[in-house]
């Protein structure tokens, strides 16, 4: 494992973790090496099951297996096309991070590209208000309706930031949409 990981060789380093891990299931580093690997290389569903493996073996903390768990939802939403199965996963992601300005941005995202714009406006502003105002959140929020004519577009970011209007990133949001 470690010749391999020496030579840059991840798959081959992988395989080898995956054995190990089967092998000596009880072995923590055998869990650590191979959820480090699988996390690397994007492999997801089987990173949140080692993770799970690795919180129980007490490797990682429960709240990292969380955050690993999220991001794997996360990720598999983005890449998903199919859309209740995407927004499904999406709505898992930003149960398990709710404060994680990117989970809340995909699963709109998701949402929007499913046909459900208001309930996706709805998921961003309530972040905005939450104090979770961010570019991330702003581009999201512009992406739903991308050929909506500027005066809708200013309406309806005044909406977004309505819930915290004296907030820095209001107000740069604001006049960001007054000026495009």
């Amino acid at each position: 494992l470690n010749q391999a990981l020496a030579r840059g060789d991840t798959g081959e380093a992988l395989k080898l973790a995956s054995k190990a891990h089967e092998e000596r299931p009880q072995a923590g580093w055998a869990a650590k090496a191979l959820l480090d690997l699988e996390l690397k290389q994007g492999e997801w569903i089987s990173a949140r099951r080692t993770a799970k493996a690795a919180e129980k073996l007490k490797v990682i903390d429960r709240e990292r297996y969380r955050r690993i768990e999220g991001l794997s939802y996360l990720e598999q939403a983005r890449l998903e096309p199919e859309s209740v199965r995407a927004t499904a996963l999406a709505r898992d992601a930003a149960r398990l991070l709710p404060e994680f300005v990117p989970a809340l941005a995909i699963e709109a995202r998701v949402l929007a590209r499913a046909g459900r714009e208001r309930e996706a406006e709805k998921i961003l502003e309530k972040a905005w208000g939450r104090g979770l105002g961010h570019p991330t959140i702003a581009s999201a929020y512009a992406a739903i309706r991308p050929n909506e004519s500027a005066l809708d577009r200013a309406r309806r970011f005044e909406k977004l930031t309505r819930g915290r209007p004296d907030a820095t990133e209001s107000r740069l949001t604001l006049a960001e949409t007054a000026i495009a």
